[in-house]
């Protein structure tokens, strides 16, 4: 919520005074809602004021009011003038009654039924219901923050002058520019359903300071538009006739069935993850290649979900020891993760670190400890220093120092891993008891056996507390400390 916006609450605990008070000031009244009844709360506090408001909602609130025709003009003349509209819609009537239809209609009235049936004209849409208005702003742009406007009808020089739908065109355009209110007639459902109501400007648009605006913020969109449905506001009911229930068909229907295949996708990288913990690597490939085929249809290549699948296929490979097909993979995830979420986001983050561990397994570390340098710049940066995540690198970092004989940097950077551990997950942690375990190591590797034996214990009694005995880890520390007791005594 921006710094200068009143939250729902504040603002409706003096939203009868405010617009009283704020009504023709230039700053335009906001109120951001994230919930139905916060919306129901405003529209209800706001008609005190303005009982025969009107309402539009726009799925982007950055989108200027403007009509069909307007933007059309727009879009082929810089700026569309009031000369072009009435040439346009002068031309649009001429060509229509050249087809020769039977059609009772003429003027404004007739350009209402041209526009019911897709034409681009000057009339802009509005709705006496505010929830029909709020449907609109929420039904798509999912990624935009949408607008809700309420006509200021109702007061003084805000009221708009009734339009006659059988004006012809060229009386219109021979009135003053002003906004005009034109009601049509209730001649089928549609209109009946949205109480659809036109608002008519001869430029072609009007200024949102004309309104006052309600924001919803782009993740609440759906959530709202589930609790319209609950209250019989949705597609099928704001579009019952022929065209409305193809229309309202094939959007309902794809929008399901892609939803049915984000869950599929899902699902699939579910399993593919416990055939990996199963070391059933045959089937974790075919699952994982299917989620990416998946990703690559519903998300496009350059997805983070297309990368999280690329990058469990690599993590599949390098279990399997197949390090030169895990490199691709991770390199493919890498280079969708760099370009879409940046190189300094933790999922790139963590591509550098895979990348990292298979350079460690195959034994060429100084490779290996540029990939974790490069994960850990970002996680000190992004997650700080005292993230669970950087922890880990740290640990990794010490690994590799470990497998290189170099000791003491390997002490050094698990006792940093140690530290954040002990201080954000606990001394009862598992990932903090994999720790000490690795600090066992060293010690253990240096002979010096006793030392080993106190962080042994140290990492078993976790172990058996929090994992239970026969655990895999639980019983890997056992043997470890079994095997230094034998060094101890002398056992080859």
């Amino acid at each position: 919520m921006s710094k200068n916006m009143p939250n729902a609450g504040d603002f409706m605990e003096h939203t009868i005074e405010y617009y009283k008070e704020e009504i023709r000031k230039p700053v335009i009244p906001e109120l951001e809602v994230t919930s139905l009844a916060d919306y129901i709360n405003f529209t209800v506090a706001a008609k005190e004021s303005y009982r025969r408001a009107l309402f539009r909602g726009q799925a982007d609130k950055e989108w200027e009011i403007e009509s069909s025709a307007y933007r059309a003009l727009k879009a082929n003349f810089k700026v569309p003038t009031q000369k072009m509209m009435r040439d346009y819609h002068t031309d649009l009537i001429r060509e229509f009654r050249q087809l020769g239809e039977n059609i009772e209609y003429k003027g404004v009235s007739l350009i209402a039924h041209l526009q019911h049936n897709g034409a681009k004209t000057f009339l802009l849409d509005y709705t006496k219901n505010p929830l029909v208005a709020l449907w609109f702003a929420c039904i798509s742009e999912k990624e935009k923050d949408a607008g809700v406007y309420m006509a200021k009808t109702g007061v003084g020089t805000d009221e708009w002058i009734p339009l006659d739908g059988d004006i012809e065109i060229a009386d219109l355009f021979a009135k003053k520019d002003i906004t005009y209110q034109y009601e049509p007639a209730k001649i089928n459902r549609r209109i009946i359903c949205q109480q659809s109501v036109f608002l008519v400007s001869l430029s072609g648009k009007i200024e949102k300071s004309k309104h006052i605006t309600v924001v919803i913020p782009k993740k609440h969109k759906d959530e709202i538009l589930s609790q319209l449905s609950a209250v019989g506001i949705s597609r099928s009911v704001l579009f019952p006739d022929f065209y409305g229930l193809v229309e309202w068909f094939s959007i309902e229907w794809f929008s399901f069935n892609k939803e049915a295949e984000k869950e599929d996708y899902d699902k699939l990288m579910s399993s593919g993850a416990k055939y990996t913990d199963q070391f059933k690597f045959e089937e974790a490939v075919t699952v994982f290649e299917e989620a990416a085929g998946l990703a690559q249809s519903l998300f496009g290549e350059n997805s983070a979900e297309t990368a999280a699948s690329y990058g469990s296929l690599g993590n599949v490979y390098d279990d399997q020891g197949k390090y030169d097909q895990a490199l691709e993979w991770f390199e493919k995830a890498l280079a969708i993760r760099e370009k879409v979420l940046g190189k300094e986001h933790p999922d790139t983050a963590s591509t550098y670190n895979n990348i990292a561990l298979v350079y460690d397994d195959q034994g060429k570390y100084d490779q290996a400890l540029e990939w974790f340098e490069k994960a850990l710049a970002i996680a000190e940066k992004v997650l700080g220093k005292e993230h669970p995540d950087t922890a880990s690198t740290y640990n990794n970092i010490a690994s590799v120092y470990y497998r290189q004989g170099e000791y003491d940097k390997a002490l050094e950077w698990f006792e940093k891993a140690l530290a954040i551990f002990e201080k954000t997950l606990g001394k009862e942690h598992p990932d903090t008891a994999t720790t000490y375990n690795n600090v066992a190591s060293v010690y253990d590797n240096q002979g010096k056996y006793d030392q080993a034996l106190e962080w042994y214990e140290k990492a078993l009694n976790i172990y058996e507390k929090v994992l239970g005995k026969n655990h895999p880890s639980t019983v890997l520390t056992r043997e470890n400390m079994e095997r230094t007791i034998k060094k101890m005594d002398g056992a080859p």
